[in-house]
């Protein structure tokens, strides 16, 4: 879980991307791809890994983002109802340091709400969307964090 994927994710998205297009361009099969260009195979296989390494990068930032919640409801019934003004002040206490984003490599983003607050991740469009969360109905191509929200 604490493994920094925000370094791999963007590589992997360009290399199949890059993938993609060459096949795309050049109208060839897969085999006599990698064996006369060497596309490295992890660009040729279905589903690509990329999909892999995000579905792991979205687990890890639910995970993250439900410990930070977790440590921001016992700091709060440490200070008498009170929430933390930033992530920062769970340390070290309540964390051994501030979660970090496996995204982007930042920390994970806090907003107190009129009636609670929210804990996000940036999630796989690599946008900060201000901590909006993903309806059900929600699309791919739609934008959206992956979010923990408590509200009181």
């Amino acid at each position: 879980m604490d493994l920094p994927l925000s370094n791999a994710i963007p590589t992997l998205l360009d290399i199949n991307r890059d993938a993609a297009n060459f096949i795309k361009k050049h109208h060839v099969n897969f085999l006599n791809t990698f064996k006369k260009d060497r596309i490295s195979f992890l660009t040729t296989i279905e589903p690509p890994i990329n999909h892999f390494l995000l579905l792991e990068a979205d687990t890890v930032a639910q995970v993250r983002v439900t410990r930070t919640a977790l440590a921001i409801e016992r700091w709060r019934l440490a200070h008498n109802g009170n929430v933390p003004n930033s992530l920062a002040e769970l340390v070290p206490d309540f964390l051994p340091s501030v979660t970090i984003d496996p995204f982007d490599g930042q920390q994970l983003r806090y907003k107190k709400l009129a009636r609670g607050y929210v804990i996000y991740s940036i999630g796989r469009d690599f946008t900060d969307d201000g901590g909006k969360e993903k309806p059900a109905d929600a699309k791919e191509s739609d934008h959206y964090d992956i979010t923990f929200t408590v509200e009181r």
